[in-house]
């Protein structure tokens, strides 16, 4: 029997529908990979800026450059260079993924003139004056490790639908957290809330992403305007990514400890 040609665009429709919705993740492995996928696949180079404001409301402004490579292993470094203010200028954060392990994470002094290695008592204290701890700021590279993950009820959030997962950390981890919940855009795979949670059950940090000031950038959904919020210490630190180059050169020396050291005045 001869199909109806004015079907024919309905069924191509309708089929296309069904391939999205077999697409959409399901599991918290499917939610990840859709996480990892809107990264960039070989090198993002980032300006930044963040204002830290006290309890009272002073606020401090802090700037530097992010800069990320994935190595031939699958692994990736990331280092962080500040240039402003002054007082700032060359202090920077050296980080390394390892296999199913913790990354080693080493830090610059200029003042000091030497680089330390960040140790696990020392993750959970401020980064360089911010509402960011070195725990923190390794997480929102990608860096997790000791977790237990759950998907939980989906949600929506400032309008946008979205995936929840709680995640739960080992006790011999060293984390200052006990669990962390991500809420997760469904159109975009772009993280927009990240609750940290103390022993007790006390909700300690929110890290929230501007779902206003997503912006698509080479291809890639890129959260422009981020704020980390200490409820304890009633802090805040907003995080503004100014500028990003995503997939250019960048040479991998600079993810070394060697030229971490060498530049550390």
């Amino acid at each position: 029997m001869a199909m109806n040609p004015c079907l024919i665009p309905t069924l191509i429709l309708a089929i296309g529908l069904a391939s999205a919705a077999a697409a959409e993740p399901e599991t918290v492995e499917e939610i990840d990979a859709c996480i990892r996928a809107n990264r960039p696949e070989q090198t993002s180079v980032a300006t930044l800026t963040f204002r830290a404001r006290d309890r009272v409301g002073s606020v401090t402004e802090k700037s530097g450059t992010l800069t990320w490579k994935k190595f031939d292993d699958g692994l990736s470094r990331v280092v962080l260079r500040f240039h402003y203010p002054n007082d700032l200028r060359g202090s920077a954060i050296l980080l390394i993924e390892k296999q199913e392990k913790a990354p080693d994470m080493f830090m610059c002094l200029p003042a000091l003139r030497k680089v330390r290695r960040v140790t696990t008592r020392m993750v959970s204290s401020s980064m360089f004056g911010t509402d960011f701890s070195y725990e923190d700021f390794q997480r929102l590279q990608g860096y997790s490790e000791s977790l237990t993950s759950r998907r939980l009820e989906d949600a929506v959030v400032d309008g946008r639908p979205v995936y929840v997962v709680e995640r739960k950390l080992a006790a011999d981890s060293g984390s200052a957290y006990e669990r962390i919940v991500d809420t997760v855009d469904r159109e975009t795979c772009v993280p927009l809330k990240n609750e940290s949670y103390e022993s007790g059950g006390r909700l300690r940090k929110v890290l929230s992403a501007n779902p206003a000031k997503l912006e698509r950038i080479g291809g890639l959904w890129v959260p422009r305007s981020n704020a980390m919020r200490d409820l304890l210490d009633e802090t805040e630190t907003s995080l503004e990514v100014d500028k990003i180059e995503i997939d250019e050169h960048v040479s991998r020396k600079v993810f070394t400890k060697t030229d971490l050291e060498r530049n550390c005045h």
